[in-house]
């Protein structure tokens, strides 16, 4: 159906083809009275880096997190050999909340700390 919309409103469209680019959960980050605080895990194809697809998916989990009843966000572990993670998330005005010392032993790299990120749903726009 949605390359019958696409040829109808353009009108030559021969082909349609859809990839695959990224992905992204979202669960509670803690159970009971503090599940009210998401946690969210994202994947970005490699060939679809750097142009981008993780600003979209992020913009559009903080909506759908609030839409679904989160009040916050928190990310528990987030490598501090993620550059492209980290220049995200603080770009997007994510606090830094903590950091955790050789939190994970990477592969070829070795213990590597891990910072944590918190954002504040309540102040996003309904």
């Amino acid at each position: 159906r949605e390359r019958e919309r696409v040829e109808t409103r353009v009108g030559s469209v021969r082909a349609c083809t859809l990839q695959f680019l990224g992905c992204f959960y979202i669960k509670p980050n803690f159970p009971g009275r503090c599940s009210h605080i998401a946690n969210a895990g994202f994947l970005v194809k490699p060939a679809a880096r750097r142009r981008g697809c993780a600003r979209v998916m992020a913009e559009a989990f903080l909506q759908l997190a609030k839409d679904l009843g989160y009040r916050a966000v928190m990310f528990n572990l987030v490598f501090v050999t993620n550059i492209a993670s980290l220049a995200l998330w603080r770009s997007m005005g994510f606090q830094e909340i903590g950091r955790v010392p050789q939190a994970g032993n990477l592969k070829d790299l070795g213990f590597q700390d891990a910072i944590q990120f918190y954002y504040d749903l309540t102040t996003l726009p309904d």
